[in-house]
């Protein structure tokens, strides 16, 4: 199967990639950006042979004119393209809440749905996607969601002004993701509507600044509901590469080393293994999963690299010197014993494993 992904760069655009880049049955991704729309040849060259075009591409934060203008051409260009590449996709529209209102941004993703609902009048079968607040690893603050702006402002120490009468319907781009993809596979020639989970702003920020606070060494905050993990995902994104948890507290007499390697109100799964030195673990990736390595013996190098990305970030580790590292969502991961000795690691994720749900993808780092 072949898909073409419209606003293949933003953030939503990247977890919809993760997620296809996961799948067997998917053969090729054709990844677009804003500037592949505006050569309606080309992009129609782009779009011969796909099976499905899942289009991200918009404009929600400009002034009142581009706004109203550019989601309707954005829309206008890629119909054309579709009739134009002798081709009969199923086309997935990321549409959004907000359709109803009548000020700039509404009307402009109203008049897009109408031009891209047209293309049925050409047997092309269309999903109208209307997402609520959409949030997620690597999002852009100050743009995509008030909570990519919350998570880097707590970050670097800012406290925000909060709209105490603010609400918001929230979605993880990763449940967007499977939204979209199940329409498309099922070729839903229709609205969806996507639910999103209510929560006002001040109890938005309450929880992302409490588990900011209770996220160094041993301490790992709560995450026993699906939108707690998605908020705490979210942050985590903000850490890396450049923050980890940090060094563990230590306890020492005659009798040897004590230390909490995790501690977490909603508990998980911890495990143990052995390598033999040059021997490498991992080599994956998950969308979901909360993980964390200790090196309690020997020496390791634990390597990750964000998907999509060359940049490989290594991170020597030691067992006299117990140290937690995380492993990001939508970041590939492994770790080689580097040393001479046989090398003992802790591991610990936040599920307990499912053989037929294992949120596990093999790729090399």
């Amino acid at each position: 199967m072949r898909v073409a992904v419209t606003g293949a760069f933003g953030m939503l655009g990247f977890h919809v990639r993760a997620l296809l880049h996961g799948m067997q049955e998917v053969d090729e991704v054709v990844p677009l950006g804003r500037g592949d729309l505006d050569d309606a040849s080309l992009l129609a060259s782009n779009l011969r042979g796909v099976d499905v075009v899942i289009h991200l591409a918009g404009v929600n934060r400009s002034d009142p004119d581009t706004m109203r203008q550019a989601n309707p051409w954005l829309a206008n260009q890629l119909a054309n393209a579709v009739r134009k590449s002798d081709s009969s996709p199923h086309v997935v529209f990321s549409n959004s809440v907000h359709r109803t209102r009548d000020d700039a941004y509404g009307l402009g993703k109203r008049e897009a749905a109408q031009i891209l609902k047209g293309l049925r009048e050409d047997g092309v079968s269309v999903t109208d996607m209307v997402l609520p607040h959409v949030f997620g690893e690597f999002g852009r603050p100050n743009y995509n969601s008030v909570v990519h702006t919350f998570a880097v402002g707590l970050m670097r120490g800012h406290k925000p002004e909060l709209n105490r009468d603010g609400r918001l319907g929230l979605l993880h781009a990763s449940r967007a993701a499977d939204l979209i993809w199940e329409s498309a596979l099922h070729r839903v020639d229709d609205e969806v509507v996507a639910a999103g989970h209510p929560m006002s702003v001040r109890d938005l920020y309450d929880a992302l600044n409490e588990m900011h606070r209770d996220y160094h060494g041993a301490l790992l905050a709560a995450h026993d509901d699906p939108l707690r993990l998605d908020l705490l995902n979210t942050l985590r994104s903000y850490y890396f590469p450049d923050w980890m948890p940090g060094r563990l507290v230590t306890h020492g007499d005659d009798r040897g080393v004590f230390y909490e390697a995790i501690k977490v109100p909603s508990g998980g799964q911890t495990s143990v293994s052995t390598t033999a030195p040059g021997i490498t673990r991992g080599q994956h990736w998950h969308r979901r999963k909360v993980e964390r390595f200790v090196v309690m013996r020997g020496q390791a190098r634990i390597q990750l690299r964000k998907l999509f990305d060359d940049e490989v970030i290594d991170i020597d580790v030691f067992g006299d010197e117990p140290t937690a590292v995380d492993m990001p969502t939508m970041v590939v991961h492994n770790i080689t014993n580097t040393g001479d000795e046989e090398l003992v690691t802790l591991f610990w994720t936040n599920d307990l494993f499912d053989p037929a749900n294992p949120d596990t993808y093999p790729e090399a780092v």
